[in-house]
């Protein structure tokens, strides 16, 4: 139990107080943490969905694509 200050209400603790440089070391590990992980759940996706997709657009959608592309283009 923590032993009472002559201040009411208010207890005493051992308190550490870091330096700028701790916390700024602090902030960065975790950063590089957070974006070891941010990578690894990007390479994850690429791969699944690179498995995922297939070799070529099939024909029906090319059509679909020349037909609109043909819409887009202005009257000649």
């Amino acid at each position: 139990m923590a032993e009472h200050s002559p201040h009411r209400g208010v207890c005493s603790r051992s308190v550490e107080y870091l330096t700028v440089n701790q916390v700024a070391s602090i902030l960065m590990s975790q950063e590089k943490k957070s974006s070891n992980v941010m990578r690894q759940i990007d390479e994850n996706l690429r791969r699944v969905y690179k498995d995922d997709q297939p070799d070529e657009v099939p024909d029906r959608f090319r059509e679909l694509l020349d037909r609109l592309k043909a819409q887009d283009k202005p009257d000649e």
